[in-house]
C-alpha cells in the first residue's frame, strides 16, 4: 500500500485513483489481505497480574529483561504481549447494509482497489 501511494504499482490502476505512476509494476499492491484489529488496553491494581511486573516496577527490569533475551533466548521477553488474539472473516460483514451505508458517509472519495 505504501509503495502505490508512492506512485509503484499497476500504471492502469494508479492513474484510476488518481495517483501518478513513477514506475509501472503490476503486482504491487496484488494478493493483499485485511485483517481489522481491536487493541484493548488495561490498567490493574495488582502488578502481579501482568509481566510489567518484571519490566516496570524494578528499576533495571527492561535493561535486564533485554540482556536475558540477548544471552539466553528466555525470559518476559519471549512472550507476545497479547493475552487473547483472533483473525476473523469479514466477508459475510462487509456485505451488511449498515457497512454500506457507513463507506457511503465517508468523506474521501478516492481509494485504492484491495
Amino acid at each position: 500500500m505504501v509503495l502505490m501511494h508512492s506512485g509503484i504499482g499497476s500504471e492502469k490502476h494508479l492513474n484510476e485513483v488518481g495517483i501518478g505512476c513513477k514506475i509501472n509494476l503490476p503486482g504491487v499492491g496484488e494478493n493483499l489481505q485485511d485483517h481489522i484489529i481491536v487493541c484493548t488496553s488495561y490498567q490493574v491494581n495488582d502488578p502481579n497480574l501482568t509481566y510489567d511486573r518484571f519490566l516496570y516496577h524494578h528499576p533495571d527490569g527492561l535493561t535486564l529483561a533485554v540482556k536475558e533475551w540477548q544471552d539466553t533466548k528466555t525470559g518476559v521477553m519471549t512472550s507476545l504481549p497479547l493475552a487473547v488474539m483472533a483473525l476473523t472473516r469479514i466477508d459475510k460483514t462487509i456485505q451488511d447494509p449498515a457497512w454500506e451505508a457507513a463507506k457511503a458517509k465517508q468523506q474521501s472519495k478516492k481509494f485504492i482497489k484491495l
